[in-house]
This record gives C-alpha cells, structure tokens and sequence, in this order.
C-alpha cells in the first residue's frame, strides 16, 4: 500500500502537481510514523512474553528492536538494560540505562524522581559488576592455588 502511495506522489512530481504530491508524502510520513510505534511497542510487549517464559536471548532481542524503533522510550530502554544485565553482559546493560537517563535528565531533569530512580538502578548495577569481577579475581585465584597444590602433591607421590 505505501509503495503504491509513493508511486503515486513521484508521478504526481512528474506532472509537476508539487501541492498534491506534498500533501500524499506528508500522509505516507504521518502513517509510517504510527506504524513504527506500534512496531516498537509490539516488539516491546513479545518481549515481556519471552521474559515472562525465561526466554532472555528472544526477549532481549525484542526489547533491542523496540529501543531501536522508539530510542527515546525509557520503558523500552530499561527493560533491554534490565534482560542485559540477566543475560550477565553488564556492560551492555550499563549502556541502556545510560541512554535512558539522558532521555529522562532531558525530558524531566536531573533532579525528578523517575531519573534519581534510573540513576539509582545504574550504580547498583556498576556496584554489582564490580562484586563480580572481584569474584571472579578471587576464583581465579583459588583455582591457581588449587593448580599449585595439585602439582605440588604430584611431586611427592
């Protein structure tokens, strides 16, 4: 159908009726526009489906594509934020719910709550990441004394 309507309004240019093709291609961007939103938020609700199946990888892939249709949606951006961090790429996740704080400091301010809660959700986040990575410090350290060890009472038997 849009095809068709952009067709038309090239041939309405050819013939050089300037007002009606304007007026058809306005129409084509007002549609497509709806279209997109819907788009996104389709996209955003199958992914609450796949988070609610503990489906992570389908709902992460949702909730990207609505973020990516609709980039100044904060929903939309926490939640890929949100099913990042499940799927453990913390850095990934960092990134959304940085980009939603920018929309909401822009949007609302840097002092309203709903960007005080986001900023919040982030530096628990960034304290959760650095919990891990001392972990993982820690294991790798257990594992190479415990390597040591197993050598070490190699040698003696």
């Amino acid at each position: 159908m849009a095809n068709f309507l952009i067709d038309e309004a090239k041939q309405l240019l050819i013939v050089g009726d300037n007002n009606k093709a304007e007026a058809l291609f306005r129409h084509i961007k007002k549609s497509a526009a709806s279209h997109i939103v819907a788009a996104a938020e389709a996209n955003y609700q199958l992914g609450k489906l796949a988070e609610d199946d503990i489906r992570y990888r389908d709902a992460y892939q949702h909730f990207d594509r609505a973020a990516q249709l609709a980039p100044n949606n904060t929903d939309y951006l926490m939640a890929t934020g949100a099913i990042t961090a499940k799927l453990e790429e913390y850095e990934k996740a960092i990134g959304y719910f940085e980009q939603a704080i920018a929309v909401l400091e822009k949007e609302l301010g840097s002092d309203h709550p709903s960007t005080k809660k986001v900023v919040d959700i982030l530096e628990r986040i960034k304290a959760d990441v650095l919990l891990v990575m001392q972990m993982q410090k820690k294991n790798r350290n257990a594992m190479n004394a415990l390597k040591y060890f197993k050598d070490s009472f190699m040698k003696i038997f």
